[in-house]
């Protein structure tokens, strides 16, 4: 049978019966140990942004993730220039999360959905997209300039010139999912079982022994 292509995320929530405007983004932050919170949160994800022909496209080359030190620079740079918005944490990896002063009601495509494509057709809608889109705009020009990356292109390392903001929206919230205990290595899968209140673990290196022992 033939279905609508999707992304890893979205395939995620819709396993547990949430559609696209779930707060993917406190889900994740949950899912990596964080305590959970009312506030409006977005993941935000540092990106490597090139042009592709007459296209500027969101790509994923390996070694793009920052180290512990640079996440930090970048997110204090960020924090400085963005006080009145809210607040960035930047963890080594580069799979960030921000919490917003104010909520805002926008529709985002997650990076699954946003690699390869032309940015401008993975770009935020929504009743606040225009206030998103500025932001991300200024996010390029900040981290175009940081001393971050002059330091990563003269060593011949692909810049980390944007974040990927998406899944914006707060917790609580419910998901289902007809199962008792769930396998995986995503942050995301794991906020997810912990709004089904089901079971989460690892990635076993055997899963026939996993699947019996559960």
């Amino acid at each position: 049978s033939r279905r609508t292509a999707r992304s890893p995320e979205q395939v995620l929530a819709a396993l547990f019966e949430l559609g696209g405007d779930a707060p993917l983004g406190a889900l994740r932050r949950a899912g990596f140990g964080e305590p959970a919170d009312t506030r409006c949160w977005m993941a935000a994800d540092a990106t490597h942004l090139r042009f592709a022909r007459d296209a500027l496209m969101l790509t994923a080359p390996p070694d793009a993730a920052p180290d512990a030190h640079e996440a930090a620079a970048l997110a204090a740079s960020w924090n400085a220039h963005f006080a009145g918005v809210g607040w960035l944490h930047l963890p080594a990896g580069g799979h960030g999360h921000l919490a917003l002063l104010e909520a805002i009601e926008v529709d985002t495509l997650p990076p699954g959905a946003a690699l390869g494509r032309k940015l401008d057709a993975s770009m935020p809608t929504g009743r606040d997209a225009g206030k998103l889109r500025q932001w991300m705009n200024e996010t390029q020009m900040l981290l175009h300039a940081h001393p971050v990356n002059a330091a990563r292109e003269e060593a011949g390392r692909p810049a980390i010139n944007s974040l990927w903001f998406w899944g914006a929206g707060a917790l609580p919230v419910s998901a289902a999912i007809p199962c008792l205990q769930l396998w995986a290595d995503a942050p995301l899968a794991h906020g997810l079982a912990q709004a089904a209140a089901i079971r989460a673990a690892p990635l076993p290196e055997r899963p026939e022994v996993a699947m019996q022992e559960g």
